[in-house]
């Protein structure tokens, strides 16, 4: 069972990164409407905490805004979620919220990114940085089918991000 510390993590697992870039100085906490859009054929492979997931990769929008999750292994199991752009609910330090801003603008929304391998090569860099959590992408569920290569996008990713 989750405390009240639980569920605010739980509540923060979703950052519309876009949103937070362009919001200086203004916080508050909004509940939102979350839709999705399947991507086909890409499964997320990754062991969290000790346990082995696998699950077809879904974008999320929080009131029509990119958002990327920031807490694998947690599940969406609402249709509104409480967002803010209030960084210091969160116990990622200063340089980690930056870092993960980067991410978010140079990924999948900079211009001529918007493509599957961008978005998931963007998420793969969040989860990576916040949990150093290690995922790779299939074709097919569980590892199977072929494996998605993403170097490209991410080496693409952190390349603008050093500039």
């Amino acid at each position: 069972m989750r405390g009240k510390k639980g569920e605010k993590m739980k509540k923060l697992s979703l950052l519309t990164l876009g949103f937070i870039l362009f919001s200086f100085g203004i916080s508050f906490v909004k509940a939102e409407t979350i839709t999705y859009k399947k991507l086909d054929n890409i499964y997320f492979n990754m062991t969290v905490d000790g346990v082995n997931s696998s699950n077809g990769v879904t974008m999320f929008y929080l009131d029509g805004r990119l958002a990327y999750c920031i807490e694998p292994g947690v599940a969406i199991n609402t249709k509104t979620y409480d967002s803010t752009n209030d960084w210091s609910k969160t116990t990622l330090t200063k340089e980690k919220q930056q870092y993960l801003e980067k991410i978010g603008y140079y990924g999948y929304e900079y211009p001529g990114h918007q493509t599957d391998k961008y978005y998931i090569a963007t998420q793969e860099l969040i989860w990576k940085s916040v949990k150093n959590i290690e995922a790779y992408f299939t074709t097919g569920p569980n590892g199977t089918g072929e494996k998605i290569d993403i170097n490209k996008e991410k080496n693409e990713i952190l390349a603008l991000i050093k500039k």
